[in-house]
């Protein structure tokens, strides 16, 4: 199974005017990090972005994709299908699924399962209450909030696991 973890910084909260200034991703395959790709200048990102995607997804493959990760994922989703839509021969559907997967959502919904009200839904603030050390001078640039998402993901993936569903394979 492939995840992308992906942590965007935008100019701005609209996609149809603000444009992407950092990308960070994690790719993960069967649960194991096996590449990282992290740009902060808009120098070459769509090229150097589709790069490190088409290392990883034959987007000729309809059924060779990966899951879209991210921390407020409708919002780093809506930037990258405006991103894809700039480059010709591409689109958000070649590489992802086209449900992302919401790790504040699956928050939510643990702690509500078990009980926990955090003192708010902010990254750092769910983080710390998962026991995830926070260091907040580096928090809102892509490649730092990329990790703590990612450990976030671990933790809550090990809080009231009861709901497992097993594979037909």
């Amino acid at each position: 199974m492939k995840q992308i973890f992906i942590d965007l910084e935008t100019t701005g909260l609209n996609p149809k005017v603000d444009v992407i200034t950092e990308i960070s991703c994690i790719y993960k395959h069967n649960g194991k990090i096996k590449k990282r790709f992290t740009q902060t200048t808009r120098v070459n990102l769509e090229r150097n972005f589709l790069e490190f995607l088409n290392s990883i997804i034959d987007k000729y493959d309809a059924k060779d994709k990966a899951y879209f990760i991210a921390y407020k994922a409708q919002f780093d989703c809506d930037f990258m299908h405006e991103f894809f839509k700039e480059i010709p021969g591409s689109n958000f559907g070649n590489y992802f699924y086209h449900i992302p997967v919401d790790v504040l959502g699956l928050a939510s919904y643990k702690f509500m399962l078990n009980g926990i009200i955090p003192s708010s839904f902010k990254l750092k603030d769910v983080a710390k209450q998962l026991g995830v050390k926070v260091n907040e001078d580096k928090l809102h640039t892509a490649e730092y909030d990329i990790d703590l998402t990612n450990e976030v993901y671990k933790k809550l993936r090990k809080l009231n696991s009861c709901f497992k569903i097993k594979s037909k394979r």
